[in-house]
């Protein structure tokens, strides 16, 4: 289905010419899957989905068919981080004269407006778990004016540190508010284990990716050997070498961004320059550059320019939220060609 055919389902063009500017074009299965079940006429549901398989997307269009209708959604979700972004995305889109909706966020750092979320003064409302779960134990009220409660990223719920109090917040909700939608979006979960029955939703379980990914590993006589995600297939491919700079630059020749991973902030810095100093031919991001010179000065930008003169950048925790976006829009956008990322990175 065409973005543009859910102006038959109560969108306004506004939203669709929202949508369609983010870069929303067709729907992905997952998405078709969950208007089928149900999702804009208050059906719960559980989705589980790979990552980048539009899952998160869903949250979104349930959250604004029912602001459309003068109903308010909770958005939670486990990270400040994610809170803040995803913040910063509704409001860009949906709080502006065209739209006009009233988004708030409330985490650890953010308790403006918590006041007005408890009384419902809202169309979507976005909160970290532990802050919904620190408002309700003086206000259980607040679950009374809300219509919509979606919870992203619920395979939380197996974190041996934090699913325990993911598992009472849901308890809660359960018994607080047992007439409000409820829509749970997982990472792929291989087994249920009747979690479904429990929070007493309907199930859209799907494995593949929009875009097929090949997992395996690089030989010392530089084979590649994977398996498909979708297929499952397991193939090989020679690379010239399986030293970093040869893949990396192997995969550049082929036209291909490349996201490399390391397991702590000084290794992405330092391999984010190291391949800058290598890929000195790779043309400058330029609006990535502009955008970021306009920012606040942080040691992260005084080392993000330099690097991004050679479409290269570094994404971790260390950078400002504002510096995140600017490198995740122009990855996007594919002027960026390498970033290096840590693996606690939220988002790109």
């Amino acid at each position: 289905m065409k973005i543009k055919g859910l102006l038959n389902l109560g969108f306004t063009p506004e939203i669709i010419q929202t949508w369609e500017q983010a870069g929303y074009d067709d729907l992905l299965p997952v998405q078709e899957d969950a208007i089928n079940k149900g999702v804009l006429e208050r059906t719960s549901l559980l989705l589980t989905a790979p990552t980048s398989s539009g899952k998160t997307f869903i949250g979104e269009m349930a959250a604004i068919a029912h602001a459309l209708r003068g109903k308010k959604t909770l958005y939670l979700v486990p990270f400040k981080a994610i809170a803040e972004e995803k913040y910063l995305d509704f409001s860009e889109k949906y709080s502006g004269e065209n739209i006009g909706f009233i988004i708030h966020i409330s985490d650890r750092d953010h308790h403006q407006n918590d006041s007005d979320i408890q009384i419902g003064n809202y169309d979507i409302a976005i909160l970290t778990y532990e802050k919904l779960s620190s408002l309700l134990v003086t206000n259980a009220g607040m679950l009374d004016v809300c219509d919509c409660v979606i919870v992203d990223e619920v395979q939380m719920i197996m974190d041996r540190d934090r699913g325990g109090n993911l598992e009472l917040l849901l308890t809660k909700i359960k018994v607080i508010a047992q007439n409000k939608q409820l829509i749970a979006l997982s990472a792929v979960l291989n087994e249920l284990n009747g979690f479904d029955q429990w929070l007493g939703v309907e199930v859209i379980r799907r494995r593949d990716r929009p875009v097929d990914l090949r997992q395996g590993i690089i030989l010392p006589n530089g084979i590649f050997e994977y398996r498909e995600w979708n297929s499952n297939r397991i193939g090989k491919e020679t690379f010239p070498s399986n030293s970093l700079e040869e893949v990396v630059k192997y995969l550049l020749s082929q036209g291909e961004q490349v996201i490399v991973v390391r397991n702590s902030v000084p290794q992405a810095r330092n391999t984010a320059i190291f391949l800058a100093n290598t890929f000195t031919f790779l043309p400058a991001a330029s609006n990535a550059i502009r955008l970021l010179s306009v920012e606040a000065d942080t040691e992260t930008k005084d080392d993000l320019l330099p690097i991004l003169r050679h479409s290269i950048a570094f994404h971790h925790a260390d950078c400002e939220l504002g510096e995140r976006r600017i490198v995740e829009e122009g990855f996007r956008q594919g002027e960026i060609k390498i970033i290096i990322s840590t693996t606690t990175s939220q988002s790109c």
